[in-house]
């Protein structure tokens, strides 16, 4: 089956053999983890989580490496049918608006077309 997770995890999988160089500059923000316990601690590590800067729309994956004129990537991974919520719309743009480039894919190939493109600048 096709998850977000299993395209996020074969993108990174591959770009560290890829590049092996820059393996540790490629990572994961993760904005959509879920949290255990009952519905009192959830709200308190959901309080913790945003006050050390957790953002709602934030990419999936940012690559810190430059290439032409952008300073780096974000990358948003999406199921096949998922679409992007406004904060993601909006994160997008304003990264556009600093000289990231964004990529995102609903597939492994995608997102791996992109981002070797974005390499090879």
């Amino acid at each position: 089956m096709t998850t977000e997770h299993n395209e996020q995890a074969a993108l990174v999988g591959w770009f560290r053999v890829a590049y092996p160089e820059y393996a540790s500059l490629l990572f994961a923000v993760p904005n959509g983890a879920h949290l255990a316990g009952a519905s009192g601690a959830r709200a308190r590590q959901m309080a913790t989580l945003k006050a050390e800067g957790l953002t709602p729309g934030v990419s999936d994956l940012v690559l810190l490496v430059a290439r032409g004129i952008y300073h780096g990537a974000v990358i948003e991974i999406k199921k096949p049918g998922g679409v992007l919520s406004p904060e993601q719309v909006a994160f997008l743009a304003l990264a556009a608006s600093q000289c990231y480039y964004d990529i995102v894919a609903w597939t492994f190939e995608e997102a791996q077309a992109m981002l070797q493109d974005y390499m090879e600048q």
